[in-house]
């Protein structure tokens, strides 16, 4: 089972007891919104948003009129009906400044810039996308080491270290206002998220094959966090 296909996102969706598939489900949409003034006249892009859960709080927050884009169709298709309020599109991250220029205040993606195959190109669409004075906000892993194998999970897609992060956001006119380490919260909630897999919710759904193959890949996912392998952080920039 791939993590970033629907499939994958409907397993997280069941184990979170949410539309969620990023670490920290509502607390870590709550953390990192508390860094954001609500603004309920704003226009608001999440970027890979999946099942559209994300979108919805953060609508239902006070946090403005929320759009979504994702690539996988199959998710979109779910969010359009399930959250019929917001706007859900079947878009590229490389390709949100072509579609979307100059539309919105905040941009966010909740672990999804990790998989963004040209990273260059993905901060120059964002932005492109964003308005003048508008807002980049990533909550992402970050790689502290390349010399070791990186877990199954991530599928050959490579975080960003946080040197890379800075020119990134350097290269792309978009000026750093905070950069906040979310190492030990990861830890916390990858090893709350573990204990959820003996819901028996969850077995009525899965397969013990199926539940034992994706608690391995997210076993080696903490164990990676927890060796300092990688890392969360939550990177807020300003376009201004």
């Amino acid at each position: 089972m791939k993590m970033d296909e629907y499939d994958g996102k409907q397993f997280l969706a069941t184990i979170r007891s949410a539309d969620y598939a990023h670490a920290g489900e509502a607390e870590s949409i709550d953390l990192v919104f508390g860094m954001i003034d609500s603004q309920p006249s704003w226009r608001v892009l999440d970027v890979g948003c999946g099942r559209g859960g994300t979108a919805d709080y953060v609508s239902r927050h006070g946090w403005g009129e929320v759009a979504g884009v994702d690539i996988d169709e199959a998710a979109i298709e779910y969010a359009r009906r399930q959250y019929p309020a917001h706007l859900f599109n079947v878009c590229d991250m490389h390709s949100i400044g072509e579609r979307f220029p100059g539309q919105f205040d905040l941009i966010y993606l909740f672990n999804v810039f990790y998989a963004a195959q040209d990273k260059q190109r993905a901060v120059a669409s964002f932005r492109t996308a964003a308005k003048p004075d508008g807002l980049l906000c990533i909550f992402d892993y970050v790689l502290y080491d390349k010399t070791r194998p990186l877990p199954r999970v991530f599928l050959g897609q490579t975080p960003a270290t946080l040197e890379e992060f800075h020119e990134l956001m350097r290269t792309n006119s978009w000026q750093e206002i905070k950069n906040v380490n979310l190492d030990e919260k990861y830890i916390e909630w990858y090893r709350n998220f573990l204990k959820r897999f003996d819901n028996p919710e969850v077995d009525k759904r899965y397969s013990s094959a199926v539940i034992a193959e994706v608690r391995s890949k997210y076993e080696e996912l903490l164990a990676a966090i927890e060796q300092e392998q990688l890392g969360g952080m939550v990177l807020l920039c300003s376009a201004a």
